[in-house]
């Protein structure tokens, strides 16, 4: 009888598994994610979180959240940050598990012949927790894959990202010389008007004077 209630509460042990903090997150993908002093993107580095890092979330700031790492506390983006456990400690988790259950099933083999069904319902145990390690793996495999494809997409992104900051220089320059250029060609049409009126205006004067002079030498002959 106690040995059916040790193997009822081994067998509970092996399928509840921990309930992590309420505020306790992890860094998603395979990345290095920087720990800046404020909620922007061009706010100072302060340190690093590396993939798995476990942090506590303190606040939420836009597309920033305030975390604490045990050394201190800044912001990383919300987007690298999930709340599902990593992967890999799920299958650290179910390799102990695993380990620990082929030592029990080496003990129970050695005992007497009534051990004999809880020997199999541990043999069962463990192909189910076999085939969850498998299934694990298969999904590692598929998210490092995705990282890859991510890995490859944001290479491009930060290209486009940095010629487009280019062209918007560029495009800047050009604006203020277009904007330079059409003062410049008013100032010169503006002088130009002017130059044009007082030549206008000096050759009217020289034609009355011409023309009171050469009454005057009419009249004197």
């Amino acid at each position: 009888m106690m040995l059916k209630r040790s193997l009822l509460v081994i067998l509970v042990m092996l399928f509840s598994l921990p309930a992590s903090a309420a505020a306790t997150q992890y860094v998603s993908d395979q990345l290095v994610l920087s720990l800046r002093e404020t909620a922007a993107p061009n706010s100072s580095i302060i340190g690093h979180l590396k993939t798995d890092d476990a942090v506590e979330v303190l606040a939420e700031a836009g597309e920033f959240v305030q975390v604490s790492t045990g050394e201190g506390t800044g912001y990383v983006l919300k987007q690298y940050l999930t709340a599902t456990p990593p992967k890999q400690f799920t299958i650290d988790k179910l390799k102990q598990e695993v380990a620990e259950l082929n030592r029990q099933l080496e003990s129970y083999t050695s005992g007497a012949e009534g051990q004999q069904q809880e020997l199999v319902q541990l043999r069962q145990t463990n192909s189910q927790l076999e085939s969850d390690l498998s299934r694990t793996r298969n999904e590692l495999g598929s998210l490092q894959k995705k990282y890859d494809r991510i890995l490859a997409n944001s290479e491009d992104l930060l290209a486009i990202i940095q010629e487009r900051d280019q062209l918007r220089e560029t495009n800047t320059k050009l604006e203020a010389d277009a904007t330079t250029l059409r003062e410049e060609n008013e100032s010169l049409l503006a002088t130009g008007i002017i130059k044009w009126f007082m030549a206008g205006a000096g050759t009217l004067c020289f034609g009355w004077v011409m023309g009171k002079l050469s009454r005057k030498k009419r009249r004197a002959f």
